[in-house]
Order: structure tokens, then C-alpha cells, then sequence
């Protein structure tokens, strides 16, 4: 029993130093955050044509599911 005990913590201090902190981490939020503002900016800018996109796609959506449930 001891033994194992010996062993667990021998083996857990070696894999200890596996687990080390990134320090180049702000770069990914850096580039989340510009595309996320990028995506944002577009939005604004082409409001109007997302805007009849979404609306032709959902009077699409709609068309079919409504011609699938009467054909029943």
C-alpha cells in the first residue's frame, strides 16, 4: 500500500511539469475579438441586404413546410 501511495505522488510530480501555462494566449483573443468586431461592422453596413436575405429565406422556409403538411 505504501507503495502505491510512493508511486502516485512520484507520478504525479513528474506529470506536473506537463501542465505549464501558455503565455502567448492574447494573441487568439486579440483575433477573436477583431474578426467578432469585423462580423459587426459588416452586419451595420449591409443591414438592408441581410435583412430582405433572411426574409426571403424564411417566406421560402415557410412556403415549403406549409406546401409539406397540406399535400398530407
Amino acid at each position: 500500500m505504501i507503495k502505491r501511495v510512493k508511486n502516485y505522488f512520484v507520478n504525479r510530480k513528474e506529470n506536473n511539469g506537463n501542465y505549464e501555462v501558455r503565455k502567448h494566449g492574447g494573441k487568439e483573443i486579440i483575433m477573436e475579438f477583431a474578426l467578432g468586431a469585423i462580423a459587426v461592422v459588416l452586419a451595420v453596413v449591409f443591414r438592408d441586404q441581410l435583412e430582405t436575405v433572411i426574409s426571403t429565406v424564411g417566406s421560402s422556409f415557410s412556403d415549403k413546410i406549409n406546401a409539406l403538411f397540406t399535400s398530407l
